[in-house]
C-alpha cells in the first residue's frame, strides 16, 4: 500500500521504519533462541580457543559497525594461553558487552578492551567512560529484560548482559561489574585455561 502512495518521500521513510521495526524483531526471536540453547551445556562447541584471534575480529568488526567514535582500543598479549571452549558463543558473550559500551558511551568517549593471564584464567576488562549504571541498579543488570533506561531513550531489549552471563557461566568463568552513575563501567571477565 505504501509503495502505491502518492507522496513517494513519506512511503520510502514509512517503508525503511518498517524494514527496522523487522530487523529488530527478528533479533529479540534470535536471542531468545539463543537463550534456549544455552539452557543446555551440550550446545557447546568445546574445543581450543585462541582467544587473541577472537578479540582481534571483535576489534575489526566493532570498527566497521560503530566507526571511530567512541574510541575503541584493544590491549592483549600475543602469548595470551588458549581457552577450551566454544569460540563463537565467547565472542557473542563479548561483543553483547562491547555493543552495551557503545550504546552509552559519547562519541567523545572512550572503550578499552584488555586481556592477560592470571592463575590458569584469563581476565578480560572492557572499560568505558559512558554514563555509567546507578549502585541500587547493579544487583539487576543480569536479569533477562531489566533495564536501567526505563524510558527506553536508549536502543536494546535488556537480554545482553544476561546471554552473556550465561555464556561465561557454561565456561565455568566470572563477570564482574564495577560502575558508577555519570563515571562510566568496568566489566570483568574471568576465564578458566581448562573447562573439566
Amino acid at each position: 500500500l505504501l509503495a502505491n502512495s502518492e507522496n513517494p518521500d513519506y512511503a520510502g521513510k514509512k517503508i525503511d521504519q518498517i524494514g527496522n521495526q523487522v530487523q529488530r524483531l527478528t533479533r529479540l526471536v534470535d536471542t531468545q533462541l539463543m537463550i534456549v540453547r544455552l539452557n543446555d551445556a551440550s550446545q557447546l562447541n568445546t574445543q581450543a580457543v585462541d582467544l587473541h584471534y577472537v578479540l582481534d575480529v571483535l576489534h575489526h568488526d566493532a570498527l566497521e559497525t560503530y566507526g571511530e567514535q567512541p574510541t575503541l582500543t584493544i590491549d592483549v598479549p600475543q602469548d595470551l594461553p588458549m581457552l577450551l571452549g566454544d569460540g563463537a558463543y565467547l565472542r557473542t558473550a563479548l561483543e553483547q558487552i562491547l555493543d552495551n559500551a557503545y550504546r552509552f558511551t559519547p562519541p567523545d568517549g572512550h572503550i578499552k578492551l584488555t586481556a592477560s593471564p592470571s592463575d590458569h584464567s584469563i581476565v578480560i576488562h572492557i572499560v568505558d567512560t559512558g554514563s555509567g549504571i546507578a549502585q541500587q541498579s547493579l544487583p539487576h543488570v543480569f536479569k533477562m529484560f531489566w533495564r536501567e533506561d526505563q524510558a527506553r531513550s536508549t536502543p536494546g531489549f535488556g537480554l545482553g548482559l544476561a546471554v552473556a552471563k550465561k555464556i561465561i557461566d557454561l565456561h565455568l568463568g566470572k563477570i564482574m561489574i564495577q560502575s558508577e552513575s555519570e563515571k562510566g563501567t568496568d566489566v570483568m571477565i574471568t576465564l578458566p585455561t581448562q573447562v573439566q
